[in-house]
């Protein structure tokens, strides 16, 4: 407490309740003052506090909002209390017209739209109205309190505010022409979904748990940037790959280009700018246990989590890594499928991948992967199945039927690429370079059941029944068959998930997950709640990005 001096009969404050009130003012006008380096320090790309805390840009920015309510309560106050003196004293009107109390007053008011106008509503359905209305209004705001203070001083607070947005901004576009700008690779996958191949230079280094701000430079959003998080290209190790779920704005404007793009392949070049990488992502050296817990388009960042931890050596202490995906359908699983039989230990070619330790993997790695809306295995048999026995019984019904064809043969539709007559049962099924890349057909062939086939004396598969893009679906389930276990028509029980982790392993827990918001958030409200339950260290992280 300040040991404040009050005098009964001040000639320059008045009595004594104006002295305090005056005191208390005064008080709450600099704490105001004090909060905007902090504010705007929280909202930058590139800061010290990063570096220094450890802590995710996403913290930071709820930090951000935070400490920005609280200048805007502590200004609002100061306000109130000077108000309160003027009308008091009679002389408000009169006050007003001074330079001070005028500007003091417009800044508190353009300081409540700024709070108004950032609710999580605009942010989330108008963004652009959000961008711009921060931006111009924080402009504003800055002018305002400059004038406000200009005769009486604290200009090192704006100072140094406007250094820290500067020197942001300059790193930003230090990182963008690092980078450079090169023309972006987008095809349209399914389910929503496309996939982003950007060229990097050697020098850029990608690194688990890390993302990037991206701009696609074409288009009437050519301006925005967004955070997502990347995975090094399987197939160039000079490409990062980026998966994007088609929402509002620039993904929408993006989904719409794919759609009329040329010959209707699906596929377009967009010059990109990138920011970053930014980010990083837990010291898995430190732990036993490893959970990720990915939902839908989340996957690449555990994904890619999981593959680092397998293909180095330096995880001594590591005995256990459990992956868990959550997808709608098949087709989330067929545009990451390169990058999981990277996880598995093999390549395209069926071989050994040379930078991963297949025994490692398979005593290691354990994955989970749950289709909520397939309600039995969709391919061949109408029998629900729900561990890896239950696939690969299937498997090996359809290999006997596929046996038993030798003689049969059906004419190739054009998903097939060709219409020439070939053999069914000769068809390698395990050769990836037979995989039909086009399942978004819109043939009418309807998929004869092949459970019926079995119990025919004769079986004839002709265009007229047969779909080719389950054959699609077949080879990609049976080559990661043997490691996955995939779980039709159900969602995890996180809840149980959770305590058995923290029952039965032995060791540190270290629990990642990246998804939507109310999963994770739902996780966070699960480890939170049990993690008095396990007898070791738990730590929880989340990838999930937000701007």
């Amino acid at each position: 407490m300040f040991d404040y001096k009050f005098n009964n009969n001040s000639q320059l404050f008045g009595p004594k309740v104006f002295q305090v009130t005056r005191f208390l003012a005064d008080r709450a006008g600099i704490l105001a003052f004090a909060h905007l380096p902090l504010l705007i320090l929280l909202a930058g790309r590139n800061n010290l506090t990063i570096l220094l805390t450890g802590l995710p840009y996403k913290s930071l920015i709820m930090y951000h909002k935070w400490t920005s309510r609280m200048m805007f309560l502590n200004s609002t106050f100061h306000g109130i209390l000077y108000s309160l003196i003027e009308i008091k004293k009679g002389s408000y009107l009169k006050s007003f017209k001074t330079d001070y109390f005028f500007w003091g007053v417009f800044s508190t008011i353009v300081c409540g739209i700024l709070m108004f106008q950032s609710l999580h509503f605009f942010r989330n359905h108008y963004y652009e109205i959000f961008l711009y209305g921060h931006i111009l209004f924080a402009g504003i705001f800055f002018l305002f309190i400059y004038y406000h203070c200009k005769r009486l001083g604290w200009h090192g607070y704006i100072h140094l505010s406007v250094l820290f947005w500067a020197s942001d901004r300059v790193i930003r576009i230090i990182n963008i022409i690092r980078f450079g700008f090169p023309i972006a690779k987008i095809r349209y996958l399914s389910d929503d979904t496309f996939k982003v191949t950007i060229k990097r230079r050697k020098n850029w280094k990608p690194f688990p748990g890390c993302y990037i701000f991206i701009y696609f430079l074409k288009g009437k959003n050519f301006y925005q940037s967004h955070p997502f998080s990347i995975i090094d290209s399987i197939l160039n190790p000079n490409e990062i790959t980026i998966y994007i779920k088609i929402k509002e704005g620039i993904t929408f404007e993006i989904g719409e280009m794919l759609k009329k793009s040329i010959n209707n392949n699906k596929e377009i070049n967009i010059r990109v700018a990138v920011e970053g990488p930014y980010g990083h992502g837990p010291n898995f050296k430190n732990y036993n246990n490893i959970l990720l817990i990915a939902g839908g388009n989340g996957i690449p960042g555990p994904l890619y989590d999981a593959i680092n931890m397998i293909k180095k050596d330096g995880y001594k202490n590591l005995r256990y890594i459990k992956l868990i995906w959550v997808v709608k359908n098949f087709e989330s699983i067929k545009f990451i499928y390169p990058e999981l039989l990277r996880l598995i230990g093999i390549d395209n070619n069926n071989n050994q991948n040379k930078k991963i330790n297949t025994n490692r993997m398979k005593n290691l790695v354990d994955i989970e992967i749950y289709m909520t809306r397939v309600s039995n295995e969709p391919i061949f048999s109408n029998t629900e199945t729900s561990d890896k026995n239950g696939s690969l019984k299937s498997f090996k019904k359809l290999d006997s039927l596929m046996n038993e064809l030798n003689t049969s043969k059906f004419e190739l539709n054009d998903d097939f690429g060709n219409n020439s007559s070939s053999n069914l049962a000769a068809m390698d099924i395990t050769d990836e370079s037979n995989l039909i890349t086009n399942s978004n057909s819109n043939s009418n062939i309807n998929l004869v059941d092949l459970d019926s086939l079995l119990n025919n004396d004769v079986y004839e598969i002709n265009e007229d029944n047969f779909k080719p893009e389950n054959l699609n679906q077949y080879k990609i389930l049976k080559k990661i068959g043997q490691y996955v276990t995939i779980n039709y028509g159900k969602r995890p029980n996180f809840e149980e998930i959770i305590l058995q982790n923290f029952k039965y392993t032995k060791g540190s827990i270290c629990i990642v997950t990246c998804g939507n918001s109310s999963m994770c958030d739902s996780l966070r409200n699960i480890v939170a709640e049990n993690v008095s339950k396990c007898s070791y260290q738990v730590d929880f992280f989340e990838e999930l990005q937000v701007w």
